[in-house]
């Protein structure tokens, strides 16, 4: 199956190299990601246009079903053990039943843009994203179950081997911006970290009681302090007041001066 920029696919037979039907979508949209679901006959496209569609290979033209709930392009997907995981360039990760078309779960582990998955088929799913991780997914359980750390750039593509002599993929093989080829074992997974929202700081506003003695409102905490700085400070000033009135009624500094000024005039 591919795809082209004028919202159109094609479904080719590679044994014969003829095409077998063309089948254009609802929606003008470039084609971002496509994936196989080889137990079930089915083709899955995700595009620009925020959606997923998920053609069967064996109806006639035009028959697809939309999966909708990405807010931004789809750029990656991957179906293992029944459950399509779609990634966008919000950084969202989206899975899905493939026989209800619907949403299973939501999650946010790469910040950034999710660039490329790749599956085994089974039950894990791995996705590589701009943020420099790669995360693992379990399709049972609906979540992150491990995170790769290493590259030190985008990681454009994911790919699964297997070792020779046995159906079973042991190795996970990435490839970055940074121009590394890294080879993972994927048990060897970090447990994935966990982002939870800052804590917002609540503003202590001062509260006041009223006493059982006198019946007047107690203030306590930063507004008593407040208040007792403002009532030295008035007290001070209440006290200077007093201190100069007195000197003017008593004469002041003049009544003091006045026998060193009769003395010098003598």
């Amino acid at each position: 199956m591919a795809s082209d920029v004028y919202d159109t696919c094609h479904v080719y037979d590679t044994c014969h190299t003829r095409r077998v039907t063309q089948t254009r979508a609802a929606a003008p949209a470039a084609a971002e990601a496509a994936t196989e679901a080889a137990a079930c006959g089915q083709v899955v496209t995700g595009s620009d246009d925020r959606d997923l569609r998920v053609w069967d290979v064996g109806a006639a033209a035009g028959g697809s079903r939309v999966l909708a709930g990405h807010r931004d392009k789809v750029l990656c997907c991957a179906v293992a053990g029944g459950v399509l995981v779609s990634g966008a360039d919000d950084g969202a990760v989206c899975m899905w039943d493939l026989r209800s078309c619907a949403l299973a779960a939501e999650h946010r582990v790469h910040p950034q843009a999710v660039l490329c998955a790749a599956s085994d088929a089974r039950r894990y799913v791995y996705t590589g994203g701009a943020d420099h991780d790669i995360a693992r997914w379990c399709t049972r359980a609906r979540a992150c179950v491990g995170v790769f750390t290493g590259h030190r750039g985008p990681v454009l593509g994911l790919a699964l081997l297997s070792v020779t002599g046995s159906s079973r993929f042991t190795r996970l093989v990435s490839c970055g911006r940074d121009r590394d080829l890294k080879l993972w074992d994927p048990r060897a997974a970090a447990p994935p970290p966990v982002r939870s929202a800052p804590a917002r700081r609540r503003r202590r506003w001062p509260r006041a009681s009223r006493t059982r003695s006198t019946g007047r409102r107690a203030l306590s905490g930063f507004a008593a302090a407040q208040r007792a700085s403002a009532l030295d400070a008035r007290a001070a000033r209440s006290r200077g007041r007093r201190r100069r009135a007195g000197k003017r009624a008593s004469g002041g500094w003049g009544s003091r001066r006045l026998p060193w000024v009769a003395l010098r005039a003598a």
